[in-house]
């Protein structure tokens, strides 16, 4: 019994090391090259997820919005995220994906904090020193990093004053 015991826990952590290093190739496809400009808004303060959170992520926020949630290094997670925010008066609103944004007097002009996403895409952030990624409207992953959960919008630092509107972003253990 022991010996089978032991079999299963080993069966387990080479599941959860797979799973950990599949994430961490698709962390590495949405990240930011560097560092950001942003501060945190620390409150609510995290706390390891039960079930499911759900906040509201202002698309104006100039710091990075706590989520509440704590994440643990392993632990699998869903982050969805509905409703529309506008990235300027000049864009088109937007889901959390950041598709259809561009008009004639809103254009891609770049400085984004995940270069290659939309400035109106859904970003988020483990811990206050690893680098920002790309959520969109969904991302289901297992944290390869222990700290707590942030999100923002993807917009240039400079533009952020304009922006208008919110999504609800609901996070979940699976």
């Amino acid at each position: 019994e022991a010996l089978r015991q032991e079999a299963l826990r080993q069966e387990a952590l080479r599941q959860e090391a797979l799973r950990m290093e599949a994430s961490q190739a698709e962390f590495d496809r949405r990240q930011a090259p560097k560092d950001d400009v942003f501060g945190f808004k620390d409150y609510p303060v995290p706390r390891p997820l039960v079930g499911r959170r759900t906040v509201q992520v202002p698309a104006a926020s100039k710091q990075w919005f706590s989520s509440g949630v704590q994440v643990k290094r392993g632990r699998q997670y869903r982050i969805q995220a509905s409703g529309q925010w506008r990235m300027g008066g000049m864009c088109n609103p937007s889901d959390a994906s950041g598709q259809g944004i561009y008009t004639p007097l809103c254009w891609d002009g770049g400085g984004q904090t995940v270069p290659g996403f939309s400035h109106g895409g859904l970003i988020a952030k483990i811990g206050k020193t690893r680098p920002a990624f790309y959520v969109g409207p969904e991302f289901s992953f297992t944290a390869v990093w222990d700290g707590p959960l942030y999100f923002l919008s993807n917009d240039a630092a400079a533009f952020m004053g304009d922006n208008s509107g919110a999504l609800d972003v609901i996070i979940s253990a699976e």
